[in-house]
């Protein structure tokens, strides 16, 4: 599901960015898929289904927690913006309902690129532990191999 939400955000990104309407909703997406990665990892480093309910929607929460358990060799300096960029309104469901704040996103097409990034580590991550081939992991991606990774810096505008 983690790659089906972040597909469906690439998808929404290639719309004109003049049109604002979709912004709560392509970071809804992002957030969701990023949220749903690092779940998966966490239940396969042994995290049970309550465990993952109570840790809530927290994305640093899990982020840290899936780090702890091996997820990442390396810190990935642009993957730790991203993650806590959209914590607090991804915790908070500000992109789901209508809410005042002053949150500043991220550029959208570095946010993809950061997501695919991460989603290809955490592919690769459950290949290992399953033991299963990369490309059997999260089957229908068509994608086989990392993006180049990121800078850590997080370009930023303001949605209104």
């Amino acid at each position: 599901m983690a790659v089906c939400y972040g597909n469906a955000a690439t998808l929404l990104n290639k719309q004109p960015v003049t049109d604002k309407s979709i912004h709560w909703p392509f970071f809804q997406l992002v957030a969701h898929a990023l949220e749903l990665s690092l779940k998966a990892a966490l239940s396969h480093q042994g995290r049970d289904e309550e465990w993952l309910m109570m840790i809530g929607h927290s994305l640093e929460r899990c982020y840290t927690q899936a780090i702890s358990g091996g997820l990442y060799t390396d810190r990935d300096p642009a993957t730790d913006a991203l993650m806590g960029s959209l914590d607090e309104p991804h915790a908070l469901q500000v992109f789901r309902y209508p809410q005042n704040s002053r949150w500043v996103a991220p550029d959208p097409h570095w946010t993809i690129q950061t997501m695919e990034t991460h989603l290809e580590i955490v592919r690769r991550f459950l290949a290992v532990q399953t033991g299963a081939d990369r490309s059997q992991v999260w089957r229908g991606t068509g994608k086989t191999s990392a993006p180049p990774r990121s800078s850590g810096s997080l370009p930023a505008f303001r949605i209104e």
